[in-house]
């Protein structure tokens, strides 16, 4: 493919990326670090650079220094938040707001017996909240609507909104991102941006709908085996190569070339997903079948295994082909490998294993499990269920092959958690009690469930948005449901645990000082990955400066010089007397007016601190910090001290290769941090 096809093709779809910020300063970029100066009249090498840099982002090499930093988990976290801020709907958006005369639609709903009553904005306005609400009404959920409060709904409905909506964007950035997905750059970006004007698939209109600012749908569903076909085709397209349409009817044919000559991928993606048929699942539980090896560098449209069944020489279909058909008959994989680009790709790596099970009439037509291999190690396992997690029938037949490969054991625990996740989930739809040790496993307490799918089974969410929390965590916790408080109403003198169930940035104001008074120290801002607690610092005697850099000293912690400096300037001033203090460790995006990801102005996380009913912190706090909680602090962590400024600095205390520091950072109003950064501030005494 010529090298320029890409980004001419990204041109003539966006022509204003040429000239827009990220490509801009890419090019800056560019400039400042090789000296290359990318003429403006080139758009092409201008949007490639752009690409590379992205890529560069999204793949950085290992830092020397610190080689277990994950720095792509790191970026990637930044783009999420920095996607999550304009693209996903916010708590305060009319979508989430009940009209007043919501209670009035379901009287006359009642009242006229289950006749339809016009609700569709010529008598009543409805927002997405309203339509949930009256679907619930008509379907008998939630008692008497009628009679009930429903003062909580908006803000459960925007929490569980924004959750899925997060969830379904994750889902592509992580594919998206990762080896799984072998596409150049620029078709990638296409995808990317094309997924984030449409909302979910509508199986009536065959068609995915569009975005706007309250839209409460997900992103649409992620794919691969559809997206294969889509990236395939267009990739084909300018390689001059032509897309394998002899499986297609007339009128598939025809239409499918239209839609390719018009490139709009919502709508090449829809008639994807609606030739992958999703049909019966009922021979899934038959596993009889055969493992078939197609090795590397073999033609994935071919190469035709020779296999053995029953003392008979069978002659298996070739790779691609296998997969096509199967999803023609209603036995789609989801895997990518459908595709012929990427087949061919996976092929270059390593052997590529396929299960197939038989069909009815005892053929081994049915895939059920793909491993890809990288060399001669598994590069990936793969099912046929949601999210390409193995189906509960077929773990032997897969723990029995992995024995065949040297690192097959390391897989084995993945079986061992697929085995265990399928009997709490079928308990569970059973309405039957999980145990303590179950309950903890779901909220992976003891170690993360990896499967063999992508990302996280969707049965540990679906089981945790259904269950309990106030119950599990009680469970977990060895506690009574009434000593968990998951509200700040609910807080009292028997609350002993509070859980914030809200999303990122929905602290209310006055939760600490109510905390502090009925001494609730055991804290999780998530549950159960977030616990914070309320440290108490006692400061007494009353030091000097003098004496407190001699103790730090004494200690052995380093201090900078320019904290040093802060310590020794006339305004580094200390208490006239002893004094106990209540400090709480947040990082900048848990308060409530925190914006622009992935920067902050320190003065709008004073701002949004205060608004929460938190003070700033005496300077001397830094130093008496380091000398009696600095052992708190892990490697590579650092936690700032939330003051007014010396000398335009603030302290921080700070670990690095086992070594503890007292130092400093810029700290005016102005000065900005990464989101991710601590603070330390007090908590008012009542």
């Amino acid at each position: 493919m010529p090298e320029s096809a890409g980004p001419k093709f990204l041109d003539k779809k966006y022509s204003s990326l040429r000239t827009s910020s990220e490509v801009q300063s890419a090019a800056k970029h560019n400039y400042l670090h090789i000296g290359e100066n990318l003429a403006q009249n080139n758009p092409s090498a201008r949007i490639q650079n752009f690409l590379d840099r992205l890529n560069s982002l999204i793949n950085p090499p290992s830092l020397e220094d610190y080689p277990d930093f994950d720095r792509k988990k790191r970026n990637l976290d930044i783009l999420k938040r920095v996607l999550y801020e304009k693209f996903i709907i916010k708590p305060d958006n009319p979508a989430f707001s009940i009209n007043p005369e919501i209670r009035d639609i379901m009287v006359a709903k009642r009242d006229n017996a289950g006749k339809p009553i016009d609700t569709e904005g010529k008598l009543y306005k409805l927002s997405a909240i309203d339509k949930q609400i009256l679907q619930m009404y008509e379907r008998g959920q939630g008692g008497d609507l009628v009679a009930t409060d429903l003062s909580d709904l908006p803000r459960q409905f925007a929490e569980a909104t924004i959750t899925d909506q997060k969830n379904s964007l994750d889902s592509w950035i992580d594919y998206l991102s990762s080896s799984y997905a072998p596409y150049p750059d620029w078709l990638k970006y296409w995808t990317f941006r094309s997924i984030l004007q449409m909302s979910t698939y509508d199986k009536d209109k065959k068609a995915f709908g569009n975005r706007s600012y309250d839209t409460t749908k997900t992103f649409p569903e992620l794919n691969p085996e559809a997206l294969s076909y889509v990236l395939d085709a267009i990739e084909k397209k300018y390689i001059v190569k032509q897309t394998d349409l002899s499986n297609l009817d007339i009128n598939d044919r025809q239409r499918f070339e239209q839609l390719l000559a018009g490139e709009n991928f919502a709508k090449l993606y829809a008639w994807a997903i609606e030739k992958i048929i999703h049909g019966s699942r009922e021979l899934l539980n038959k596993t009889e079948g055969v493992w078939i090896k197609f090795p590397r560098n073999s033609d994935p449209m071919t190469y035709r295994p020779h296999i053995e069944m029953d003392s008979k020489a069978i002659e298996a279909e070739p790779l691609v082909p296998s997969l096509q058909k199967a999803s023609r008959i209603g036995y789609s994989t989801g895997w990518c490998t459908a595709g012929e680009s990427t087949a061919r790709q996976q092929l270059k790596g390593g052997d590529f294993y396929v299960y197939y099970s038989l069909d009815r009439a005892g053929n081994p037509t049915i895939p059920r499990v793909a491993i890809r291999m990288e060399g001669d190690k598994i590069g990936e396992v793969r099912g046929v269920t949601e999210n390409q997690n193995l189906d509960p029938y077929i773990y032997s037949v897969v723990e029995k092959k992995l024995q065949e490969f040297p690192d097959g054991k390391a897989y084995q625990k993945r079986t061992e958690n697929m085995k265990r996740l399928t009997e709490i989930y079928n308990k569970s739809k059973a309405d039957k009690d999980l145990t303590r040790e179950e309950v903890r496993f779901l909220y992976e307490l003891d170690g993360p469930i990896e499967g063999f799918g992508q990302g996280n089974d969707p049965r540990v969410y679906e089981l945790r948005k259904t269950r309990d929390l106030n119950v599990d965590a009680a469970i977990i916790l060895e506690y009574k449901p009434e000593q968990i408080a998951l509200n700040l109403e609910s807080i009292n003198a028997f609350t002993k645990v509070y859980i914030h169930t809200g999303s990122i940035g929905s602290l209310e104001a006055g939760i600490f000082q109510k905390l502090q008074l009925y001494n609730v120290n055991e804290i999780y801002l998530s549950f159960p990955g977030r616990k914070i607690k309320i440290e108490k610092l006692k400061i007494d005697p009353i030091k000097t400066p003098a004496q407190l850099l001699r103790e730090l000293e004494l200690k052995g912690i380093s201090i900078g010089e320019e904290a040093k400096a802060m310590m020794l300037n006339t305004d580094f001033t200390t208490l006239q007397s002893p004094i106990d203090l209540d400090l709480i460790r947040l990082r900048a995006n848990d308060l409530p007016s925190y914006f622009s990801p992935p920067y902050v102005a320190i003065g709008d996380i004073y701002q949004a601190a205060t608004d929460l009913g938190l003070d700033l912190c005496p300077p001397e706090i830094g130093p008496y910090l380091a000398l009696h909680y600095g052992d708190e602090l892990q490697n590579d962590e650092t936690v700032n001290i939330a003051m007014k400024p010396i000398l335009g600095l603030i302290f921080d205390i700070r670990r690095r290769e086992d070594k503890l520091k007292l130092s400093s950072y810029r700290g005016t109003p102005y000065d900005r941090r990464f989101f991710f950064n601590e603070f330390i501030f007090c908590i008012p005494r009542s």
